[in-house]
């Protein structure tokens, strides 16, 4: 009978223990999700950094949907304490790194971080605030066009007067475009407005125009005046910034190059020129942006809606739009991913 009365005590005593350190030590992780400030969509391929008494690791990267998941008694060798304090860095290319203090908890620990662009953080607070003047003024998108950079004797017009036919032949060539595909309601509000900003070649500017004004992309170019042949031409270089993003696909640009009469550059032709390009790259801004949209309410239907469009534009496409191309076969996958059976 002593004999089973110690063997109990003995039991009693190590459990006694194992409460104990349950309460001094916490066997629990880290969990949540990495949004983008801009849109507040997932960011994903974020690298996730932990410091503990110290000691930094490499904690691995978000997952597609943006989350993540870290032990940190795997990940240092050590036990954790209650209370302790312990460090957690978010980080992407693109982005503003962001750290978070927390203290070890006896329950596993939901975690939300907001990454802020690098594009958005570049403005200065005149900057937004004009920005919101000319919106307020009559800019409404959500395609934005800053004014080209083109020498005065480029056209017989006024800068204004050429600034203005050059954002109507897109717009209209956007817009035609756009509406081609029945599969897309949103065509007829795709309006091209203008931005009356000094002319801006920093692409990271351009972004952080778009971010702030919640845009679909961001329009501009420059030219330079060349004598062929004893008759004038200028060689134009037009710049698309496609601001959207989701999950793995982050903003983009596209390039195009061009060479025309310098008497023609307030003509159609221009129009002629660009209408297929920017006509389909802003179908893939409008898919990224109804995308995130109807992920976020769940919308199967309109999922599979923007699916079938992407892939009418797809096959459209032709030789020589190589980026565009890859950027929509990506999208698509994305979509494939979400959309159930």
């Amino acid at each position: 009978m002593r004999a089973q009365a110690d063997r109990l005590r003995a039991l009693a005593l190590l459990a006694l223990v194992a409460a104990l350190g349950t309460s001094a030590f916490a066997q629990t992780d880290f969990f949540g999700r990495v949004v983008s400030g801009a849109d507040g969509a997932p960011v994903a391929a974020v690298k996730v950094a932990a410091e503990l008494r110290g000691v930094n690791r490499d904690a691995g990267a978000t997952d597609a949907e943006g989350r993540f998941r870290i032990d940190p008694s795997s990940l240092f060798g050590v036990q954790r304490r209650i209370g302790e304090p312990f460090m957690l860095f978010f980080s992407k290319s693109g982005f503003l790194t962001v750290s978070r203090q927390l203290q070890i908890g006896a329950t596993p620990t939901e975690i939300r971080a907001t990454l802020t662009p690098e594009s958005e953080a570049v403005l200065e607070p005149a900057e937004r605030e004009r920005l919101d003047r000319l919106v307020r003024g009559g800019a409404r998108g959500p395609l934005f066009l800053v004014p080209y950079d083109l020498p005065a004797e480029a056209a017989n017009l006024s800068a204004a007067a050429s600034t203005e036919r050059l954002r109507a032949n897109l717009e209209r060539a956007i817009v035609t475009h756009v509406q081609s595909n029945s599969l897309i309601s949103t065509g007829g509000a795709v309006g091209l407005s203008l931005l009356p900003l000094d002319a801006v070649k920093d692409v990271a500017r351009l972004k952080s125009y778009g971010a702030h004004l919640k845009a679909l992309a961001v329009i501009t170019g420059f030219g330079a005046l060349e004598d062929s042949g004893g008759r004038k031409q200028i060689v134009m270089s037009s710049t698309y910034v496609v601001v959207p993003t989701v999950a793995s696909i982050d903003s983009f640009v596209i390039y195009v190059d061009d060479t025309l009469p310098a008497d023609q550059l307030a003509s159609p032709r221009l129009q002629e020129r660009l209408s297929k390009l920017w006509g389909r790259t802003t179908v893939l801004a409008l898919g990224m942006n109804e995308f995130r949209d109807a992920r976020a309410a769940g919308d199967q239907a309109r999922l599979r809606r923007v699916r079938e469009y992407l892939r009418a534009e797809r096959a459209g496409a032709g030789p020589g739009n190589d980026q565009f191309v890859t950027q929509l076969n990506r999208l698509i996958a994305l979509l494939d991913r979400e959309i159930r059976p």
